[in-house]
């Protein structure tokens, strides 16, 4: 048994180091939207991994229940230990809240779940990797809670308690929100640091805090709040104080 022994990215496509290496390549390999989509995730330290296969140039095919999702992925060995791992348990509401707001300021990353990634920086010393150093926005609360919360949006649709608040307005919504509260659909979410302020990782912005008055009229604009995951509406899941039971 393998586990990481640092922030690992994971990517599912297995020339990664080719890509890496090449100069100027990252920008290249970018979207339109200047997204690196080689990247799939990035494992934090302690995670459990299986290897299926080793390949050329230290690559490695890997599994694991942490992330557990259909593909390909593949990563350096280098950034991994003969272990077991460990889980660690999920912070409480004040250590979540100070993690998310030393984040503010960190780039958009698809796939991030980490502020830097030192180790891969040395391996890579050639390549533009400050590219995979960031957050996506359930990235963002992975990385806050040790990796407690669900990896994509998806997953949230099962996790925490979802709050009635069908027809309710934004003053309303705003009044009733507490620290660490979800603000979630299939495809993003935002976070409340209080009823005031909400934090979230958007695409071209990065992790950033904006009023919760603010940031709802922008919701509104094409979602309306429901206890129901359907294409036009948005919901909100209590999951800090229930997390031991869902």
């Amino acid at each position: 048994m393998f586990c990481t022994h640092t922030f690992t990215p994971v990517f599912h496509r297995d020339d990664f180091h080719r890509v890496l290496q090449q100069k100027n390549g990252i920008s290249a390999a970018c979207d339109e939207k200047g997204i690196f989509r080689a990247l799939e995730t990035v494992l934090l330290p302690e995670t459990p991994v299986q290897l299926v296969c080793s390949m050329q140039d230290h690559v490695v095919q890997i599994t694991t229940d942490a992330y557990p999702y259909s593909g390909f992925f593949f990563t350096d060995q280098r950034l991994l230990r003969e272990s077991y791992g460990h889980s660690i348990p999920m912070p409480c509401a004040e250590e979540i809240l100070q993690r998310l707001y030393s984040c503010v300021g960190a780039p958009y990353v698809w796939g991030g779940n980490a502020p830097c990634l030192t180790e891969m920086e040395e391996l890579y010393p050639e390549a533009e990797t400050h590219c995979l150093s960031g957050f996506d926005c359930s990235g963002l609360i992975y990385y806050a809670s040790h990796g407690n919360t669900p990896r994509n949006t998806s997953a949230w649709r099962h996790f925490g308690v979802p709050l009635a608040i069908d027809g309710l307005s934004i003053e309303e919504i705003s009044s009733s929100l507490q620290p660490l509260d979800a603000i979630v659909w299939n495809g993003h979410i935002l976070f409340a640091l209080s009823s005031e302020e909400l934090i979230e990782s958007r695409i071209g912005k990065g992790v950033v805090v904006t009023s919760t008055e603010e940031r709802l009229q922008e919701i509104y604009a094409s979602r309306q709040p429901s206890v129901h995951w359907q294409k036009e509406t948005f919901c909100i899941h209590r999951w800090h104080i229930s997390h031991d039971h869902v």
